[in-house]
C-alpha cells in the first residue's frame, strides 16, 4: 500500500485482495448464495461515493480508505442478507431504497465485449464527471463488476472491483488498480471474453447471441440523500406493499388449490364410473358367451336322434312366437307336455331362424310389427324373475338332456338384463355429452395466452402488441420500453427489436403508427414520433421576415430553387442556396449577383471592357477608353465597345487610335 503511488506514477498494474472476503461466503467462511455480484457492485459505489462526499477524501487518501479492511467488509456485508439463487438485474437493485437514495443512473449503453467497447465506455466517464469520481457497472451474463474513475495525483486512475475469485486473485475479492485508460479497457476485455463464433452459429438462437453483449451503467452520487426517517418510511410502505401483494396471492393460490382438488374429485368420480360400466360390459359379454356354449351343445348328435320320433308332436304342438313378427314360419322352441318328459325341437327348416331370433338378443328385429329388446326387457323386468346368473340351476329346473338348463326358460331374465345394460349404456352416453359440452365450454373460457418475446412471460391475448411486418409477439410494455428509447434517441423507423438481433433478417419488422397508439406511449413521445414521421417526407422551411415555420415537400423542395412564403400577407421570396431575398418582378436571381449586375447596365448603359469585362461609366470626354485594372490596359471605343489596342508603346497607341477615330466618332456632340 505503501509504494502504491509509485506504481500509478510507472504506469503498473496493481492488484489488491483480501482473504475470505468473497461474495460467496460469509465471514465466518460458510458458503451463501452466488448471485449477489451486483449488490457487491453497487454497495461499492455506494461507499466510495460516501467517502469522496462525506468524509471529503479524494485522491490516494480516498483509494487506500476503499482498499481498507473495514471497507472491504462493509462492502461485502450486504451479500450476506441475500440467501436466493436468483439473478440480481442492475435495475431492479437500483429501485430498492439503500440505492435509489444514495445513487443517480446517468446514462446506460450496450454493445460487444471488444476492448474498443470498453476503451469507449471508460471515455464516456469524462464526458458524465470530469472533476469527479464516476462509477460504471458493467453486466456481462452471468457476472457483474464495477469500475470506478477517480483522481490520483492528476491522473485519472481506473479500480475494477471484482467480487469473484479468479487466478489472479484466488483467496477473495479483488481491486484491480489500473493507471491509464487502455490498460483498463485491456484489463475487460481480458476478464469478460467473448467468442464471436458464437454470433455465426445458426444453431444458437437470439436468446443465446444477447450473451455476447455487455451492459453499462454509470452512476453518480445523488446530490440530495433524503434523511433516515424518510428511507426508513419509504423502505416500511414497501414491504407493507410487498406482504399485500403476498397474501393476495396466497388468497389466490388457495382458490386456485380448491378448484384442482374440486376437479381431481369429479376426475376420480368418472373414473371410478367408467371402470364400473366396463365391469358390466364384462361381464355381460361373459354372460352371453356362456348362453351361446349353451345353444350349442343343443347340436350334440344325441340330441338330433330324438328328431325322427318327435316329428309328428312337434306338428300338433307348436308353440307361439317368443317374439312377434310379421312371418308366421318363426317359431320359438317350447316345453311339450309329452308322457315321455322329452324336449321338442323345432324342424330342420325352422331350426335356423329361430336360432337367429335367439342369437340377436338385445337387437331389434327388423321387420313389420317388430319391436325392440328394450321393451321387451322393460315388460320381462316387471315380472320380477332373478337373472340367470343369480339362480342356481336344480333338478326342478327344466333341463335338456344331459342335465343342461333350458335356455327358453332363461329368456326374460336375458331380456331383462340386456335392457339394465342398455340403460346404464345410454346414462354413460348422457353424462359423457354433458362432461364433453362442460370441457368445451371451460376452454371457451380460459382465454389463450402468448409467450412475450422480450421477457420471456407468458401474458393473455388481450395485452399481445404484434407487429404485422414479421408478426412478432410482444407484451405492451416492453414493446413499449423499445419505442420509447428509440423515439428518445430520434430513430426512425422503429424496427422490431427480435429482427435486430437476427443479422441475417435483411428486412425487419417495422413499428407503425396504430401500434404505437396501441401500447400507449405519452402524450410528447407521440408527438416527437409524429414530428419523425413527417421528417420523412416533409421537412421544416423557416421565414425570415414573419418568423414562422411551415412544413413543405421534401422532393418539392428539392426541385424549386426559389422559395416563397405561404402564409398570407408575407409574400417573402428568397433562394434556397445563398439564403438571400429575391425581388419580385425584378431580374433573374443568380447568388454571386452577376444576373443582377448585367440588368444593372443594360438600364443604366454601362459598358464593358472587352478585355477584362469590367463594368465602365463614362461621366465625360471623349469616346476613347482605357483600363486601368491590373493587367488590362485595353484602349477600348466607348461608342462601339471594340478594343482599339492592348498595350503597346506612346507611338503605337496614339497610331492605333487615330486609325479607329478616322471612322468612328471621337466625341459626342449631342
Amino acid at each position: 500500500m505503501d509504494d502504491l503511488l509509485d506504481k500509478i506514477y510507472d504506469g503498473k498494474q496493481e492488484i489488491v485482495s483480501s482473504k475470505r472476503s468473497s461474495q460467496c461466503t460469509d465471514k465466518l467462511g460458510n458458503r451463501i448464495s452466488a448471485s449477489t455480484c451486483g449488490l457487491a457492485a453497487l454497495n461499492f459505489a455506494r461507499i466510495a461515493f460516501k467517502l469522496e462526499k462525506d468524509e471529503g477524501m479524494q485522491g490516494l487518501e480516498l483509494l487506500k480508505e476503499i482498499l481498507s479492511r473495514k471497507s472491504v467488509e462493509e462492502i461485502t456485508s450486504i451479500c450476506d442478507y441475500w440467501k436466493s439463487n436468483s439473478h440480481l438485474e442492475i435495475e431492479e437493485l437500483l429501485k430498492v431504497p439503500v440505492f435509489r437514495s444514495t445513487l443517480s443512473l446517468q446514462t446506460c449503453s450496450y454493445s460487444e465485449p471488444t476492448k474498443q467497447r470498453f476503451y469507449d465506455l471508460l471515455l464516456d466517464l469524462d464526458d458524465v464527471s470530469p472533476e469527479r469520481s464516476t462509477v460504471v457497472i458493467i453486466t456481462r451474463p452471468p457476472e457483474i463488476v464495477a469500475c470506478l474513475k477517480t483522481r490520483v495525483a492528476d491522473r485519472d486512475v481506473y479500480v475494477v472491483f471484482d467480487s469473484h475469485p479468479r487466478p489472479s486473485h484466488p483467496d477473495g475479492l479483488g481491486f484491480i488498480i489500473n493507471p491509464n485508460i487502455k490498460m483498463a479497457a485491456t484489463y475487460l476485455s481480458d476478464l469478460l471474453p467473448f467468442d464471436e463464433s458464437l454470433l455465426r452459429d445458426p444453431e444458437l438462437q437470439w436468446q443465446a447471441q444477447l450473451l455476447g453483449y455487455f451492459s453499462g451503467h454509470v452512476l453518480l452520487p445523488l446530490e440530495e440523500e433524503p434523511s433516515t426517517t424518510e428511507m426508513l418510511l419509504e423502505s416500511s410502505l414497501a414491504l407493507l406493499s410487498a406482504y399485500a401483494d403476498i397474501a393476495s396471492e396466497k388468497s389466490r393460490v388457495s382458490e386456485l388449490r380448491e378448484k384442482v382438488e374440486e376437479l381431481e374429485r369429479q376426475q376420480r368420480f368418472l373414473e371410478e364410473r367408467a371402470r364400473h360400466l366396463e365391469k358390466r360390459r364384462l361381464e355381460d359379454y361373459e354372460y352371453y358367451q356362456t348362453v351361446l356354449r349353451i345353444y350349442k351343445r343343443d347340436e350334440n348328435p344325441r340330441h338330433k336322434q330324438s328328431t325322427s320320433t318327435s316329428q309328428s308332436r312337434r306338428n300338433s304342438h307348436k308353440p307361439p312366437p317368443m317374439f312377434p313378427s310379421s312371418e308366421p314360419a318363426h317359431r320359438q322352441p317350447s316345453r311339450s307336455g309329452n308322457d315321455d318328459g322329452e324336449w321338442q325341437v323345432v324342424g330342420e327348416k325352422d331350426k335356423g331362424k329361430n336360432r337367429f331370433e335367439l342369437f340377436n338378443i338385445g337387437l331389434p328385429l327388423m321387420g313389420k310389427g317388430s319391436q325392440s329388446y328394450a321393451s321387451v326387457a322393460s315388460s320381462s323386468r316387471r315380472e320380477d324373475s332373478p337373472p340367470l346368473r343369480d339362480q342356481p340351476v336344480t333338478s326342478d329346473s327344466p333341463s335338456m338332456p344331459g342335465g343342461l338348463a333350458d335356455p327358453l326358460a332363461t329368456m326374460n331374465d336375458l331380456d331383462r338384463d340386456t335392457a339394465i345394460a342398455m340403460e346404464l349404456q345410454q346414462e354413460f352416453e348422457h353424462e359423457n355429452k354433458q362432461l364433453v359440452e362442460q370441457k368445451r365450454q371451460l376452454e371457451q373460457m380460459v382465454r389463450p395466452t402468448f409467450e412475450c418475446s422480450i421477457c420471456f412471460e407468458e401474458y393473455v391475448e388481450d395485452s399481445v402488441a404484434r407487429i404485422d411486418d414479421c408478426n412478432h409477439s410482444f407484451c405492451r410494455e416492453c414493446l413499449r420500453g423499445h419505442a420509447k428509447a428509440k423515439i428518445e434517441e430520434r430513430r426512425f423507423p422503429i424496427h422490431c427489436p427480435m429482427c435486430i438481433a437476427d443479422r441475417d433478417n435483411l428486412k425487419p419488422g417495422v413499428v407503425d403508427d396504430f401500434l404505437i397508439q396501441q401500447i400507449g406511449v405519452s402524450d410528447d413521445d407521440y408527438r416527437i414520433f409524429e414530428e419523425l414521421q413527417i421528417a420523412s417526407y416533409c421537412v421544416p422551411l423557416h421565414c425570415r421576415r414573419c418568423k414562422k415555420t411551415m412544413l413543405v415537400v421534401r422532393q418539392e423542395l428539392d426541385e424549386t430553387k426559389i422559395l416563397s412564403c405561404p402564409w398570407p400577407g408575407c409574400n417573402y421570396v428568397w433562394c434556397k442556396a445563398c439564403q438571400q431575398a429575391v425581388e419580385v418582378g425584378g431580374p433573374p436571381h443568380s447568388c454571386d449577383g452577376s444576373s443582377e449586375l448585367q440588368h444593372l447596365m443594360q438600364e443604366q448603359g454601362w459598358k464593358k471592357c472587352p478585355g477584362c469585362q469590367t463594368p465602365v461609366l463614362k461621366t465625360q470626354g471623349c469616346n476613347h477608353m482605357s483600363c486601368i485594372a491590373p493587367a488590362c490596359n485595353t484602349h477600348f471605343c466607348y461608342l462601339e465597345g471594340y478594343i482599339i489596342i492592348k498595350g503597346g508603346t506612346r507611338s503605337e497607341i496614339g497610331n492605333a487610335i487615330n486609325a479607329h477615330y478616322r471612322k468612328c466618332k471621337l466625341f459626342d456632340y449631342n
